[in-house]
């Protein structure tokens, strides 16, 4: 948990790509202005703590799937015009019979294609 004085964009860009890029690790940051509001503090701290709970691999909430022994599976590639040469893919698939713990993998391919040349890895 790291507490930030102010909302500058750029500390909050710097920590969270330590975090998420440099040295993964589930982080959760927290402006100092968010805390101040007396009559929200009970709200904020259960959405922190929520937050907290589900980067650490807690399960929120889960509904009843009436088929057992059911796999979910998502595949798609993004293209964003932005960084040309290069497109994204990406895959998801369910852990558990609830279908709250999930594996997710993407991988960079050339830009356009529309089939993921590096599915194998993604498995």
């Amino acid at each position: 948990v790291c507490l930030l004085s102010s909302q500058r964009k750029d500390r909050y860009d710097a920590i969270k790509k330590f975090c998420c890029v440099d040295h993964p690790v589930p982080s959760q940051v927290i402006v100092s202005r968010t805390l101040q509001k007396k009559q929200m503090l009970m709200s904020v701290a259960t959405k922190i703590a929520l937050q907290l709970n589900c980067k650490l691999g807690g399960e929120l909430w889960a509904v009843e799937i009436p088929l057992k022994s059911m796999m979910v599976v998502g595949i798609d590639c993004y293209h964003d015009s932005a960084t040309k040469g290069q497109s994204i893919g990406g895959v998801i698939a369910s852990m558990n019979n609830s279908l709250t713990r999930w594996y997710s993998r993407c991988t960079f391919q050339h830009s356009g294609q529309e089939l993921i040349d590096q599915l194998k890895v993604c498995l």
